[in-house]
């Protein structure tokens, strides 16, 4: 299937894609974009299973039993869609020695003190 004229990847590529951060870093990620407001969670699919956190196979972004949010392809390309945009700057500093990352968030509707207030997300 041509989108553009580029070839979509297939599941098996995307299942092998490397990404600048770690997967054990997406929980933190998600918790710090939804804090700020960057993105909001999906629509349910299956509203039965929302909050079924117990499940290895549990999903908080999708909110539905199908993979673990550490192998969450959707979310990996969101992050990494967001920071093309640059509306939010990725500092993945190995020098720390901690599994960090900060997100840097961009908010160009607020004014300069409320962008102040909101400027760098741990």
């Amino acid at each position: 299937m041509r989108d553009g004229g580029r070839k979509r990847p297939t599941l098996k590529e995307l299942q092998e894609k490397q990404y600048l951060f770690p997967n054990s870093y997406l929980s933190g990620m998600l918790d710090d974009l939804l804090k700020n407001e960057i993105i909001e969670l999906l629509a349910p699919k299956r509203p039965e299973e929302v909050g079924r956190t117990i499940d290895p196979k549990y999903c908080r972004y999708h909110q539905v039993i199908s993979h673990p949010l550490e192998k969450c392809i959707t979310l990996n390309e969101r992050i990494m869609q967001l920071a093309r945009d640059a509306k939010l700057i990725l500092d993945l500093d190995d020098s720390v020695g901690t599994n960090h990352v900060f997100v840097e968030v961009e908010y160009p509707h607020l004014s300069r003190q409320q962008r102040s207030s909101k400027e760098r997300v741990a």
